[in-house]
């Protein structure tokens, strides 16, 4: 962040002087330089918010008692682990912000509802992020809805994860004679007698997830959850509660292509509103519902300097001991891979431990925004245009990808793509479930064909190549000719398909290079094809001599989509180059 600061005194000003708030918000007007540009933002948020709020029209009003409810009732119960273990609870500033804003605003047509139906926190690891979850989970268990049971769930990938909150809430309750009695605990549930509220731990592993209802979910590590699903079922059960509320609380991740970094996202975007001057007229319904705070470095901080620490963890010296961050400064300094994994655990940097990713996944949204085109239109708009196509067949048993790109006559310089994708149809949800990657929503929503049988039939995929021969103005397909399984010489040899064999490795280095530049140049107009998306999510690159080859890397998805894209690329570069020369990527 830059010498201005978001958060000052005169915003201060603004907070009512028994806000539980107002502790951390004066920490961060008194220090403004030893906190990051989001937390700034935070408190300002509340700010002008509590301005907007004398106006009786506002929707929501704040209440400083129920802002600081859950602090007092967790400060009946002591800590269970760390360095806080057998002393009383007591929330640290920045917990108690956080808990403040998630229930003191409410809804002011109903003061028993809170406003906020998300929050997203996210801090590094080691900074006691989990350790004031289970208090709140009981919170809310020992005050239901008004004449009603309420259902908190904790939610993790796996069970066994889910379960980590609930225990520590069951060894929590065992601090608290007085509360102690009051709950039943059991295998998987624990129960509130009196109103028959339940809380229970849920994985998408869990013998079922129909009928929920939940007032609270936790979602702990978010950033480890591979797919939205299990985030869509409780976000789609909230209208059968009172007043929801869906708390994630994470560190950050490798994968931009996740629930998590999504929600990151929606974060960045409410409190860039308040940084932008526009969040006081915004009609966004997540700057009205949705609360986050991100504790991370800002922008051009040194990320060895011991003030950048102290930004990115509010618990620093507190709960987590500088010594930690300390010991492996010496390695970071030595190691790029140790820098990366230091940058991840100590200072939440998205992607820092990442490899060297083929395409920015921002860029590549931003090349086609809003809702995906149908598979039908992507084809249909490379209909009248010189055609470049791009074949990447499989073994027996994996997905296959042919893929074309045509020069945009409406924007100079920009790229229109399409693709078809088939996998063998046998076993589909083995598939869905090893790559985790939802095979079965693509092919009912007709981004992937399905062939017969365990095996992918060859035969299909030349009809369609030729079909696409007869409806497009194809000039050449590339392919490459010691994977094609025959395919590509077969329509050369039987059809006068125009195919080109195109070598891989290093020699797709130019093709590969130009799709990186389209893509930053926002000029790759995919359309938003979702398996696309996926398989340039999982493409990595290897750099050498200036030269890159494409890889998968570790990640259990495929780059199919992307490879078949690069040899649709080298045919369009080898005819824009050598529109009767030699083919500059033949392998020979």
């Amino acid at each position: 962040m830059s010498k201005r600061f978001y958060f000052t005194h005169d915003e201060l000003a603004e907070y009512p002087k028994n806000d539980p708030s107002r502790v951390f918000a004066q920490d961060v007007a008194d220090n403004p330089h030893l906190h990051n540009r989001w937390v700034h933002l935070a408190c300002k948020r509340h700010t002008l918010d509590l301005i907007a709020a004398k106006d009786a029209d506002f929707p929501f009003i704040y209440d400083c008692a129920k802002a600081d409810r859950p602090a007092k009732f967790a400060e009946q119960f002591k800590g269970v682990e760390g360095p806080l273990a057998g002393s009383s609870l007591k929330f640290l500033p920045w917990q108690r912000f956080i808990v403040a804003q998630v229930y003191g605003w409410r809804m002011r047509a109903d003061e028993r509802k809170r406003r906020f139906r998300y929050a997203y926190i996210e801090v590094p690891r080691k900074n006691g992020k989990t350790g004031f979850i289970a208090p709140l989970g009981v919170y809310q268990l020992a005050f239901p809805p008004p004449n009603a049971r309420c259902d908190i769930y904790s939610v993790a990938t796996k069970e066994d994860q889910a379960k980590i909150v609930w225990k520590d809430a069951c060894r929590l309750l065992k601090t608290a004679p007085n509360w102690s009695p009051l709950f039943r605990a059991k295998t998987k549930s624990l129960t509130h007698v009196r109103s028959d509220s339940v809380w229970m731990p849920l994985g998408s592993d869990s013998d079922t997830l129909d009928g929920l209802r939940p007032e609270l979910a936790i979602m702990d590590e978010l950033h480890k959850w591979s797919d939205r699903q299990l985030w869509d079922v409780f976000n789609n059960a909230f209208g059968a509660a009172f007043s929801p509320l869906i708390f994630q609380i994470t560190t950050s991740g490798d994968d931009t292509e996740t629930i998590c970094y999504e929600q990151h996202k929606r974060v960045e975007k409410v409190l860039n509103l308040v940084a932008d001057k526009a969040y006081a007229n915004s009609q966004d319904t997540d700057a009205s519902y949705y609360f986050g705070c991100i504790w991370t470095r800002d922008e051009g901080d040194e990320w060895d300097n011991p003030q950048t620490w102290q930004k990115a963890n509010p618990s620093l010296g507190l709960v987590k001991p500088v010594s930690e961050i300390e010991v492996g400064l010496d390695a970071a300094r030595a190691s790029e891979g140790a820098r990366r994994a230091f940058l991840r655990d100590h200072l939440n940097e998205w992607g820092a431990t990442g490899v060297d990713r083929f395409l920015d996944m921002d860029a590549w949204r931003s090349c086609h925004e809003g809702e995906p085109l149908t598979y039908a239109d992507t084809w249909e708009r490379l209909r009248g245009l010189p055609v470049w196509m791009g074949l990447d067949p499989s073994s027996a048993r994996d997905i296959t990808a042919l893929c074309a790109i045509a020069d945009d006559p409406d924007e100079p310089g920009a790229i229109r793509v399409a693709w078809d994708f088939w996998v063998p149809g046998a076993n589909l949800a083995v598939r869905c479930a090893k790559e985790e990657l939802p095979y079965d929503q693509w092919a009912r929503e007709q981004w992937l064909f399905t062939t017969e049988g365990d095996c992918i039939d060859i035969n299909e995929i030349k009809r369609q190549c030729l079909y696409r021969r007869e409806n497009l103005d194809v000039q050449t397909m590339g392919f490459d000719e010691g994977m094609s399984q025959g395919i590509g010489i077969a329509l050369t040899n039987d059809h006068g398909f125009p195919a080109l064999k195109v070598g891989q490795g290093f020699w797709l280095a130019p093709a590969l290079q130009e799709i990186e530049r389209l893509t930053l140049a926002g000029l790759l107009k995919h359309g938003g094809n979702p398996i696309a998306r996926a398989h340039a999510n999982a493409a990595v690159v290897f750099r050498g001599d200036s030269r890159i080859k494409l890889s998968k890397g570790k990640s259990k998805s495929r780059i199919d989509g992307m490879a078949a894209l690069a040899m649709a690329m080298a045919a369009r570069q080898t005819a824009k180059a050598n529109p009767t020369g030699r083919n500059p990527f033949l392998f020979l």
